[in-house]
């Protein structure tokens, strides 16, 4: 493309909801103003008002002043793109200690980082991105004609940092993500400047059809969101499931449901019509909203829970699911979720993550968060997040060592990808050619009725390590697992026991899928 220079004053939504584009010079490419204009279209046709929180981004999701220029030579300023509230906000916290440990040379923690002559401050500069495509990418353009950050960590979740990657890749700026998993972000042709401190999700669906064989449970059905999330850790599953016979895993019903509809869409018919087919072993592949909207139903339909069982993915396994922030209790639901099975990254091991735990609780003083060290509380991806900064801090001191400017992008994608290795609060960090981190465990989690518990630990060298003394908790009181209600004598269908609605497997769209 034809190299354009084009000059930008402001970047915004005006009191009147249009939108302006006007700051200081900076060269790119033709195809970036061709999607500049794009999102400027889009936001005079009616999204604008939509949009104003991410462009202006209020006192809510902002650390400090944004700077309106590009930091001086001995700074190094990281965008961040998370949500204002939630769990988001919490991993926006533990980004936040990261960057006071980093910057503060007396305080025992990364001191001999960033130091000597060519010393390097890092700085913050946050939009609120929340978990939208829709919303990520305006942040993104905020924090690229605006701030002008050197490097982002974030979004939070797959579809918005996919989002948002489409605009940095333009500019070759580096981002790497503590909780974006989805399979489809390690596409390098797609998200050339794409890393994360998360686990993919590619490790995630194998680990459910491990877990499902551990139980004997050969019959399930699969609830998923058509995002890239939950589409991602499905397509993972089905394909262990095709290519691992050995497994005797059956997938009876593939539920796929609209991701505009799955906050508040009526399951009840869907979760009748799996009863009607003797499936009770469900995996639900989505957020928490979407679990809590199944699990209502099951309750409403007065369906056993001594005799099923439900396996969450790890967006759906959080203390919301049944206490949505700012909502009441959802007795109903949390009755109907004891139990469950669910799976998040670990957050960390050993010393190092035992001394993380005791400063986040002394140095953190948001009270709307969990601080009291408990892994089981603490944000699985908190750690993750503080590790996103420390990765830059790390690259940067290579560059620095080297002799090279941290504010060479391609130099500095470079050394993300291929000389960053570190033990961080979260870990061993280090990055494949995908970008995907090179190694992570996961926690097993049961819902006891009060809070998801940890039960086991899966990594791929060990499989799955029970915690000593750790009691799982049945649905129904049982004393054990439920059985799959399988009959037949290659197990592939249950028992005959009321309607049935024939031997085929069946996928069900609740929606318009688009």
């Amino acid at each position: 493309s034809k190299l354009v220079t084009f000059r930008i004053h402001r970047f915004g939504v005006d009191e009147s909801g249009t939108m302006y584009a006007t700051y200081p010079s900076r060269s790119t490419t033709r195809a970036t103003w061709v999607v500049l204009a794009t999102v400027v279209m889009v936001a005079a046709v009616g999204e604008a008002q939509d949009l104003r929180e991410a462009f202006l981004c209020s006192d809510q999701c902002v650390e400090g002043e944004l700077p309106n220029v590009r930091a001086e030579e001995n700074r190094f300023l990281i965008g961040g793109l998370f949500s204002a509230s939630g769990t988001s906000a919490e991993r926006k916290a533990h980004s936040s200690l990261a960057l006071r440990h980093i910057n503060d040379k007396a305080d025992g923690w990364w001191d001999d980082l960033l130091v000597g002559p060519a010393a390097i401050q890092l700085e913050l500069a946050f939009n609120n991105s929340g978990c939208s495509s829709t919303a990520a990418v305006p942040a993104a353009f905020y924090q690229s004609f605006v701030s002008l950050v050197d490097g982002v960590v974030g979004a939070s979740c797959s579809g918005s940092s996919a989002s948002a990657q489409n605009v940095l890749k333009l500019f070759n700026t580096p981002m790497v993500s503590p909780s974006a998993t989805s399979p489809t972000l390690s596409d390098k042709a797609s998200y050339p400047t794409f890393l994360r401190t998360a686990i993919t999700d590619a490790v995630q669906g194998p680990v459910f059809a491990r877990l499902c064989r551990r139980y004997d449970w050969r019959l399930v059905a699969v609830i998923s969101v058509d995002d890239t999330y939950g589409q991602g850790i499905t397509a993972k599953f089905l394909a262990e499931v095709e290519a691992d016979p050995g497994l005797g895993i059956t997938v009876d019903s593939n539920v796929i449901i609209a991701h505009d509809m799955a906050d508040t869409v009526d399951f009840g018919a869907q979760m009748a019509l799996l009863r009607r087919r003797g499936v009770r072993v469900f995996l639900i592949f989505g957020h928490a909203s979407t679990a809590r909207n199944v699990f209502a139903a099951f309750h409403a339909l007065g369906m056993d829970p001594a005799s099923h069982v439900f396996l969450l993915s790890d967006s759906a396994t959080a203390l919301d699911l049944w206490a949505p922030e700012g909502e009441a209790v959802r007795e109903d639901v949390r009755a109907a979720a004891t139990g469950t099975f669910g799976i998040s990254q670990q957050p960390g091991a050993g010393v190092l993550f035992e001394q993380y735990q005791a400063a986040w609780r002394a140095e953190t003083q948001e009270t709307s968060f969990d601080v009291d060290g408990d892994r089981t509380t603490m944000n699985a991806f908190g750690p993750a997040s503080y590790d996103a900064v420390l990765t830059y801090a790390m690259a940067v001191d290579d560059m620095l060592r080297w002799g090279h400017s941290p504010y060479e992008e391609a130099l500095l994608v470079q050394t993300l990808f291929n000389n960053v290795s570190f033990t961080g609060v979260s870990g061993a960090v280090s990055f494949d050619g995908n970008g995907d981190r090179e190694s992570g465990n996961y926690d097993i989690k049961n819902m006891d009725g009060l809070a998801f518990r940890t039960v086991s630990v899966w990594s791929a060298l060990d499989g799955f390590v029970d915690l000593p003394n750790a009691n799982i908790t049945w649905a129904g009181g049982a004393a054990g697992p439920p059985s799959d209600g399988t009959c037949a004598p290659d197990r592939s269908r249950p028992c005959p026991e009321g309607p049935d609605d024939g031997g085929a497997a069946v996928g069900l769209v609740v929606g318009v899928v688009c």
